[in-house]
């Protein structure tokens, strides 16, 4: 979970410059290996122009920062009509109501599938 508070007060109101930020930072959680093909199935959220530069961030980043060599696929969708992107929205917002509002009434449907849980600027 991203504490939006600890964010830089200029980037606060960028969203899609902390979006792009995180989801660097979680491919970094998950890649491990070297080699072979990766497709990203992101929510369409953000303008034209900043799924664009979404794009070219996370492949700069993998192939860069995080030296792989992958095939990268990113598909924007729109979350209504692509089931997978539901899903994330509910285990998102699971999230967000346990640590935020305080209510864990969602939060045990998912427990055990969560294999890392981090406090990313607590």
């Amino acid at each position: 979970m991203l504490n939006k508070r600890r964010v830089y007060p200029h980037l606060q109101a960028k969203k899609n410059i902390v979006y792009n930020y995180i989801t660097s930072f979680l491919l970094q959680k998950v890649l491990s290996e070297e080699g072979g093909k990766i497709e990203l199935v992101v929510d369409r959220l953000f303008t034209k122009k900043n799924r664009e530069e979404f794009n070219r961030y996370i492949n700069y980043k993998i192939k860069t920062e995080l030296r792989k060599s992958m095939d990268v696929s990113i598909e924007h969708k729109n979350s209504e009509e692509e089931r997978g992107l539901q899903a994330v929205d509910f285990i998102a917002g699971a999230i967000y109501r346990k640590y935020v509002r305080g209510d864990e009434s969602y939060y045990p449907i998912i427990r055990d599938k969560i294999r890392e849980e981090i406090r990313y600027l607590p």
